[in-house]
């Protein structure tokens, strides 16, 4: 059956109480039947279903883990969702979901096992989708859905449709200061890009993209970065990033690798830079940005 073929009238209230009972979020349940979450939401309605029966009592995963950020686990990925996590907006939806390239399906698999998911694989989706310059992309997602933990990350100023309004956390959130570290390595991981050089393969530039507060604030803790604006071709909006080059950046590398050994981290990314951790300086990876 094609995606949309089947009317979501013809869903019977078994059949929506099973997709329920399996997690299935109301985006996803939308999706396939090509209509929106507030049109799944109303037929629930209709058929005298509440789905917040079939979603915080029965949760396979920890919807507490971002009640307290004292881990370094906890600060890295609050600042991958920082960049390029989706939280849901509107009352009705409390899915959080990442949506990356299926080179990095293996960091969807840490993020499911960070959040103690005991849900089997099939709940890490996998599309397609095209680019704006007419690429056919193939991408891993991985989506969970419960009120509190949309809320404790929404309280951590992870928000909604946040491209546009996202802020540096203020430091209080981090049980220790020092966590802000892996939480910006998370952030970068997420949002940001390794230049190496393509004859000898070191380290060139460090960058990453955000908001104006939000850059300033890393560099608070990174003065190595210099602050950019430039004009996206496609929107004619003003973006920001922040660089680094050279020597500067090699020390903010090294900074936030410092405890790699116990941290998380894009296997993919670490991979351009782990010659700067080799003994013999061994140099690990392909040419170019990542």
């Amino acid at each position: 059956m094609k995606k949309g073929e089947r009317k979501l009238e013809a869903i019977s209230k078994e059949e929506m109480i099973a997709f329920l009972e399996q997690g299935k979020p109301l985006v996803d349940i939308g999706n396939d039947y090509g209509v929106c979450v507030d049109t799944v939401y109303l037929y629930l309605k209709f058929l005298g279903i509440n789905f917040k029966d079939y979603f915080d009592y029965r949760a396979k995963y920890d919807i507490h883990i971002f009640d307290s950020i004292n881990t370094s686990d906890k600060a890295y990925w609050l600042g991958f969702l920082y960049a390029d996590g989706c939280v849901r907006s509107g009352d009705i939806n409390n899915s959080i979901s990442l949506h990356l390239s299926s080179v990095d399906e293996d960091h969807i698999v840490k993020f499911k096992a960070f959040m103690k998911d005991t849900r089997d694989d099939s709940f890490i989706k996998h599309q397609t989708r095209t680019a704006a310059s007419g690429r056919i992309q193939y991408m891993t997602t991985y989506s969970i859905c419960n009120k509190h933990l949309k809320e404790s990350l929404t309280n951590l100023g992870c928000t909604p449709q946040k491209s546009l309004t996202l802020k540096f956390p203020d430091l209080s959130i981090f049980s220790d200061c020092n966590l802000v570290i892996d939480f910006i390595r998370g952030y970068i991981d997420g949002d940001g890009c390794l230049y190496a050089d393509k004859v000898t393969g070191d380290l060139k530039a460090v960058s990453l993209r955000g908001t104006p507060e939000f850059l300033e604030g890393v560099m608070k803790i990174f003065p190595q970065f210099r602050i950019y604006s430039e004009v996206d071709k496609r929107t004619g909006r003003t973006q920001y990033k922040l660089s680094t080059w050279g020597k500067k950046a090699v020390e903010v590398v090294k900074t936030l690798y410092k405890n790699r050994e116990t941290s998380t981290y894009l296997t993919r990314k670490f991979n351009k830079i782990a010659y700067l951790f080799s003994d013999d300086q061994m140099k690990s990876g392909k040419d170019g940005e990542v």
